[in-house]
């Protein structure tokens, strides 16, 4: 699976230069003036967690977590109101959940792993009477217990009249577990139960139909809706479950096909010129009769023309599962079942907030100086929930702007 991800990593990369190379030579071998430059976002994240209701431990032990990330994106532009997007990140986390899938082999340190995961998107503008645009997406991931590929295809249409903008995207991922051995491989290792599990994928279909409204100088709405369905393998093979009525241990199972439809809306009221506040309300419901709703605010605050802080706050509550039950409360003559707390009641709150630095856009000096910096953000978070899991995250990232040739005049960020 690495193989095939590096593949395409430097087939993009080779689409990518074979692409500016034909659009360096539109002019005489000359990029035009007003070239768009390349746009590079670096972003390095920390994040914890810790609970006492693991999954794989039957719903009770220890949730803690540690995962160091980072991520580049790469915004290229290309000929023809094209431009090529290299979306790139990789984590490295250590899990005590996943270290005790085989409680005869704890290292006393957590299990470790590694996740990779690349994605290519194209856009295309067209302009004209015509007046929207495309989106083709590929991608892959990977870690230990599984792997994944994607690919998607989206539409936009902006209809000028009604000061609006409407768009359609269709999404498909396939995961595998455990892609370099058997799936056995991934039960608990005190499970002895059949090897009933002969199918390790799971498939994803999504689509999205999304509404963007001005309505007033200050006022905009926007309104999204999607229908998720996913097949194949929808449990986790690892995650062990305890009876009230026999003393033996299963894994979890639940049906082989999911609905999932969440529906959103987003608002953002422009008060002043230093504050705007965005507000949103999405409901979640699925075919395993879990429903939820979540509620959230940011106010981003204008403090001069250079800072922008923006404090944030979502509150969250959800009717759980059908099929969850906490440990040792299944029967063993029900046909599927769960102890993972994810799929439970419980509320949550998760707020924090961010600084944005955006610096002033400035002529050039000297011919040399190519690069320019877009904008800079730290961004820190708590989430707490009611079965007493909780986390934060610290996140930083730069914002930067290339030109691939010396442009007179402003700078084009």
């Amino acid at each position: 699976m690495i193989r095939t991800l590096l593949t395409i990593v430097i087939i993009i990369l080779l689409a990518a230069v074979n692409g500016k190379a034909q659009q360096d030579s539109i002019i005489n071998g000359q990029i035009p003036g007003d070239q768009k430059p390349v746009v590079i976002d670096f972003m390095a994240d920390y994040y914890r967690q810790d609970g006492d209701h693991s999954a794989v431990t039957g719903g009770e032990g220890r949730e803690a977590l540690k995962d160091y990330g980072a991520k580049i994106i790469i915004k290229i532009p290309l000929r023809n109101d094209k431009s090529l997007t290299l979306d790139n990140k990789i984590s490295y986390f250590t899990s005590a959940s996943t270290d005790e899938i085989d409680p005869t082999t704890i290292s006393g340190a957590s299990k470790s792993d590694l996740h990779v995961e690349m994605n290519a998107i194209i856009d295309k503008e067209v302009s004209g009477d015509k007046n929207f645009a495309y989106q083709i997406r590929l991608g892959a991931a990977n870690e230990a217990h599984f792997a994944s590929v994607n690919a998607g295809l989206g539409f936009t249409k902006t209809i000028d009249k009604w000061q609006a903008k409407i768009g359609v995207k269709s999404h498909f991922i396939m995961d595998a577990w455990g892609p370099y051995y058997r799936l056995s491989k991934l039960y608990p290792s005190d499970y002895f139960g059949p090897d009933n599990l002969t199918n390790n994928k799971r498939h994803s279909l999504q689509t999205a139909i999304n509404y963007h409204q001005i309505i007033n100088e200050r006022l905009q709405a926007a309104l999204s809706v999607e229908v998720i369905q996913q097949f194949g393998l929808l449990s986790t093979p690892f995650n062990r479950i305890y009876f009230s009525d026999k003393n033996l241990i299963d894994i979890e199972r639940l049906p082989d096909y999911k609905l999932r439809i969440p529906v959103s809306l987003k608002v953002n009221y422009y008060t002043t010129d230093w504050l705007v506040i965005r507000s949103s309300y999405r409901f979640y419901w699925d075919n395993f009769n879990l429903k939820a709703h979540t509620i959230s605010l940011e106010l981003p605050l204008k403090l001069h023309r250079f800072f922008t802080i923006y404090p944030f706050y979502r509150y969250h509550f959800q009717y759980g599962n059908e099929y969850f039950e906490m440990k040792g409360e299944h029967l063993s003559t029900e046909e599927f079942y769960t102890s993972d707390f994810d799929l439970s009641d419980l509320q949550s709150h998760h707020m924090g907030g961010g600084i944005k630095w955006i610096p002033f856009k400035k002529e050039r000096k000297r011919a040399s100086n190519r690069v320019s910096c877009r904008s800079v953000e730290l961004r820190a978070a708590h989430y707490r929930r009611t079965d007493g899991f909780h986390s934060w995250i610290i996140s930083g990232g730069v914002s930067l702007s290339v030109l691939r040739k010396e442009n007179k005049g402003i700078d084009d960020d």
